[in-house]
């Protein structure tokens, strides 16, 4: 699947869930902000040659200029404007990762699976 096709699954599917608990956004990049000053962001990078993605989190304080020293509003900032942010990405089993270099994983999309044991397996 290419990355074109997959923003718009994330558009039909995933963003009206986030909409749901107050993020805006729509196809890789959602944003909430909070009436505490806090502002959370979420951006879906697909690979650009299609067939996986990572995500990225990211908490910024709304009175804090980004890490390069601009203030930016709530609807400009992402997640790389943001100070604390987290990649959530598949870790292998902690016997590989003793053993080997820890390098990222990223998720991948469009894979058709012959069972559900071999879907459940590529998600362990």
């Amino acid at each position: 699947m290419n990355t074109k096709d997959f923003r718009k699954l994330i558009r039909l599917y995933f963003a009206p869930k986030l909409h749901e608990v107050g993020f805006m956004g729509t196809d890789h990049h959602f944003v909430k902000t909070t009436k505490n000053h806090f502002i959370y962001t979420l951006v879906i990078q697909a690979d650009k040659s299609g067939g996986s993605c990572v995500m990225e989190m990211g908490v910024h304080l709304d009175f804090l200029p980004n890490s390069i020293g601009e203030f930016k509003s709530s609807n400009e900032i992402t997640t790389y404007d943001s100070e604390f942010r987290k990649r959530l990405n598949k870790k292998e089993n902690w016997l590989k990762r003793f053993f080997t270099v820890e390098r990222e994983r990223w998720f991948q999309y469009g894979v058709i699976f012959g069972s559900r044991n071999e879907l459940l397996f590529s998600i362990q």
